[in-house]
């Protein structure tokens, strides 16, 4: 497996100030972990896949669990938002493009804007594991008493102290 560190050499030039950023945005290691880029990779045909990688999966922590997202840059157009396939373990968590406000703002010279989309991915993540705890009685009662009978607040848990359903 590739290291953090190997993706500045790998990448291609304009896509590894977005993924600098993403490694070090504070909100997305607020989740428990570290963003982990892997299995970098280039769309050009006959590439030695060695270096102007376009294609990689970025791991997002959160909580005990990793959301892992294919990121699939258009190569002829590194302008153009990627496309991002969500690995299949991540529990029937499908959100609709047309929803992700970040898909719309893309700006490749706004080296924060894979980050944005990463925070979106995970608070949309998070809402879904909102929404699987409300079919939960017994989860959604101790969910409310954390958030009545102690300092915790909603954010509080969601960040640090409920774990994602098992399905």
């Amino acid at each position: 497996m590739e290291s953090n560190e190997d993706a500045e050499k790998r990448l291609h030039p304009k896509l590894w100030p977005l993924v600098k950023h993403c490694l070090t945005n504070e909100k997305l290691l607020l989740h428990g972990g570290l963003v982990c880029i892997k299995h970098l990779r280039s769309s050009a045909p006959n590439s030695d896949h060695q270096s102007d990688c376009d294609r990689f999966t970025i791991a997002l922590p959160y909580c005990t669990v990793t959301v892992e997202c294919e990121v699939l840059f258009d190569r002829r157009n590194l302008s153009l938002p990627p496309d991002i396939v969500l690995a299949p373990n991540n529990q029937n968590f499908d959100p609709q493009i047309e929803t992700i406000k970040a898909f719309h703002d893309w700006d490749i010279k706004d080296h924060s804007c894979l980050s944005r989309l990463a925070e979106e991915l995970l608070n949309l993540y998070r809402d879904h594991q909102q929404f699987l705890i409300s079919f939960n009685h017994r989860l959604q009662f101790e969910l409310n008493s954390l958030v009545e009978n102690t300092t915790y607040t909603v954010v509080d848990i969601w960040s640090n102290v409920i774990h994602p359903l098992p399905m």
